[in-house]
């Protein structure tokens, strides 16, 4: 009597063997269970316990023709490449499930990527993408079965695929392709600083089909290979706290010149991080003795962090930053540890203007670490903010009666005359303590600003040459708008890493500047000026009051004249840099009473019309040449990258910087005691990757097995004497 399968016809020898393989062979109808391979016809309702019954149950039932094949290949690379070459034919992909473990090998299985079931862990917040999930629901009945032995390696193929057609949309990128798209080499990271447009181009001009999967290469395809290689600039990691300890653990590692962090504290409650290279320390010393510039800006990071810059005005009119702050807190205590921390590395900074926003927090801060600076002025544009905000919350009555406060007001901060400037302060104060409807306002106005007139009138602020804090808030606009591209940035080590690419340019535009002796923007300015007397010379009255002084009528303003007075003959200061080229002469030979030269420092129209007007009187004003550029080799230790190190010593590099970073942080944090054995488990893993080959001690070539019993050892259990001869016996153990 034969023992055979109903289902399958297999025969066995004895009835439990058949009765075993029965049960695994049974087919199941309408069950649930997603661990059941399901057939792929959306209107059969069969499940199986093995791809062997989906297949015969497919040719039976569908009467589908499955193509089995069977290919050797001697190499795993000739394997790679013919899979590859049959996933683009084909239109599909093939991914590894499972490996089975041989005697003299192993067995890895390869599915259609389309096989499995949608499993979301959406919470609603995310929408699931337009052409839904890949799976199928079901099992594709075209796999993969790869058997590597040391003959080489087969694959049982079967290429029928059955429960969905082919879409090319359906396709992934391959690993080559990916690489391709990162730079042809993962490790050279070459499209770094290379645009998406300009990779997409590259792509598409090398399609040769529009059936490659690579015309469907988008710039969201580039974002995840940029994330998965590792090609975003300044991220280490894909924790922005892990990067950053990684940013610290490299600069700390630097020489105490090299390193640019002068305060870090990482800490959740007190973050804080104070940065500045060797280079914008030796700007604050040897500027900030003018200017000095503090201001704070949000919407660096996403989270609540604010960056502070400390920024002087060099020998051109233009800003440099010299020192960056990220902090949490905004209060005396906090700037007062941040001015600390610079005067450690350059001592005092006695400076004569000192400019910030409304928050006095600044200014008591500098004073306690560096004591009182001549001016403290507070930014116009501040001021104005302030006074239009609470001109409409605190006046009461109609539009007109509004507009005139703050015209008023607008007026009496302008006046450059300080007993002008005092007449008007009292008038106005009077008029608006007696109107009801103004009472409100000056009681604010009184109790803010008039204890601080020094700070905001402009006849306070005589040869300042600083009105406004547009020197930070140009250089924070060019922080966000170009160097973090216009967009909200969420992670802390890529702001960084934009503050230090800041930093660098800012070097290289100003050792241009010292090469070339280019135009700055304070220069335009003068250029402008000189280009207006051009043209209005012959029609402007010129008075002269003394040998020194002239009285010029304003070219906009009637009954309005200034005084422009001549208080040196050559410029003494050392390499000036502002003046008129045309002209030859400098911001420090004349003085005018017009804004323009009081508040901005400009080399204003008045005196290029005293200077084109009397052009032999003053040929020989200003005879300073210009000097050659000294010490311009200074820079080059910062300019030039004179590290040289071979792409597998970096890379050696970052995992140690990991490496010491995890330390750091595995000391400083708690973990419970399942916690600790998963991380054990995962270093030891670490470990054996890390030693590769050299995971014996010595290598040896003894292959015996470790169960083979030793040799018996010999040892003495007896001993006896006959005359002069000592006689042992010997027994095995």
């Amino acid at each position: 009597m034969s023992l055979s399968c109903s289902k399958c016809n297999k025969v066995f020898g004895y009835h439990w063997n058949l009765k075993t393989h029965e049960n695994k062979c049974s087919i199941i109808v309408q069950n649930e269970n997603n661990n059941l391979i399901k057939c792929p016809d959306s209107k059969c309702e069969y499940s199986f316990t093995s791809y062997a019954l989906l297949r015969k149950h497919v040719e039976d039932f569908h009467s589908v023709v499955l193509n089995k094949e069977q290919h050797c290949f001697k190499t795993l690379n000739e394997f790679m490449e013919w899979k590859q070459k049959i996933e683009k034919e084909c239109v599909c992909s093939y991914v590894s499930k499972a490996t089975a473990r041989l005697k003299k090998g192993k067995r890895t299985y390869y599915y259609c990527h389309r096989s499995g079931y949608f499993k979301t862990k959406s919470q609603g917040i995310r929408r699931i993408k337009s052409q839904g999930s890949n799976k199928i629901d079901s099992t594709c009945t075209s796999s993969m079965v790869v058997t590597e032995d040391t003959n080489g390696i087969s694959v049982n193929y079967c290429s029928t695929h059955f429960g969905h057609g082919s879409n090319l949309g359906r396709c992934r990128l391959t690993a080559d392709e990916r690489a391709m798209i990162a730079g042809s080499d993962v490790n050279l990271k070459n499209c770094r600083g290379v645009t998406f447009s300009k990779i997409l181009d590259d792509v598409r001009n090398n399609v040769h089909s529009i059936y490659d999967v690579t015309t469907l290469i988008s710039k969201r395809d580039l974002r995840n290979v940029e994330r998965d290689f590792n090609l975003v600039e300044g991220k280490d990691h894909s924790s922005d706290f892990v990067s950053v300890c990684i940013w610290i653990e490299r600069m700390n590692n630097l020489s105490e010149e090299e390193n640019p962090i002068i305060y870090s504290c990482l800490e959740n409650e007190d973050l804080f991080l104070i940065i500045a290279t060797k280079f914008q320390l030796e700007m604050l010393q040897k500027f900030g003795n003018e200017k000095i510039c503090v201001d704070s800006t949000h919407s660096t990071t996403e989270y609540d962090l604010l960056l502070t810059s400390l920024v002087i005005v060099d020998e051109f009119g233009n800003a440099f930053p010299c020192c960056f702050c990220f902090t949490k807190k905004k209060d005396t205590k906090t700037w007062t540890t941040f001015f600390t921390k610079v005067k450690e590395k350059t001592g005092i900074i006695t400076t004569k203007t000192f400019m910030s926003d409304d928050d006095p927090s600044f200014y008591n801060a500098w004073r306690d670490v560096m004591g009182d600076t001549e001016h403290k002025l507070l930014c116009s544009w501040h001021v104005d903010q302030s006074w239009r905000k609470q001109v409409q919350a605190k006046i009461k009555g109609s539009y007109e009666k509004k507009t005139y406060v703050y015209k008023t007001l607008k007026i009496l901060q302008h006046e450059p005359n300080t007993d002008d400037f005092e007449k008007l302060l009292t008038g106005i104060c009077e008029e608006l303590k007696n109107d009801e409807d103004t009472n409100e306002f000056h009681s604010y106005f009184q109790s803010n600003y008039l204890n601080r007139v020094e700070q905001w009138a402009y006849c306070h602020r005589r040869l300042c040459g600083i009105n406004t804090n547009m020197y930070l808030e140009s250089i924070h606009k060019t922080i966000k708008y170009f160097y973090l591209n216009g967009r909200k940035n969420k992670r802390m080590d890529q702001c960084i890493n934009a503050l230090l690419k800041f930093i660098r340019d800012k070097m290289f535009e100003r050792f241009i500047k010292l090469s070339k002796n280019k135009y700055s923007a304070k220069e335009d300015n003068i250029l402008a000026s000189h280009n207006i007397v051009v043209k209005i010379l012959d029609d402007v009255k010129i008075e002269r009051v003394s040998e020194t002084t002239w009285r010029i009528d304003s070219t906009t303003e009637k009954n309005l004249t200034y005084d422009v007075s001549k208080v040196q003959d050559i410029c003494d200061t050392d390499n000036c840099k502002l003046k008129c080229r045309l002209c030859n002469i400098c911001t420090h030979i004349f003085i005018c009473e017009c804004p323009d030269f009081i508040i901005r420092s400009n080399i204003c129209k008045h005196i290029h019309l005293i200077v084109q007007s009397e052009k032999d009187f003053f040929q020989t004003v200003f005879t300073q040449p210009v000097e050659p550029i000294k010490n311009v080799d200074t820079l080059e230790k910062v300019l030039v990258n004179q590290e040289n190190i071979e792409p597998i010593e970096k890379e050696k590099k970052l995992i140690i910087e990991k490496l010491m970073v995890s330390v750091g942080l595995l000391k400083s944090s708690d973990y419970s005691i399942e916690e600790c054995t998963v991380l054990k488990h995962k270093v030891d893993s670490l470990l054996d990757t890390i030693r590769g080959k050299k995971r014996k001690l010595t290598d040896t070539t003894n292959c015996e097995p470790s169960n083979k019993k030793i040799e018996k050892q010999f040892r003495v259990v007896k001993k006896k004497t006959i005359g002069n001869f000592n006689l042992k016996h010997y027994h095995c153990t």
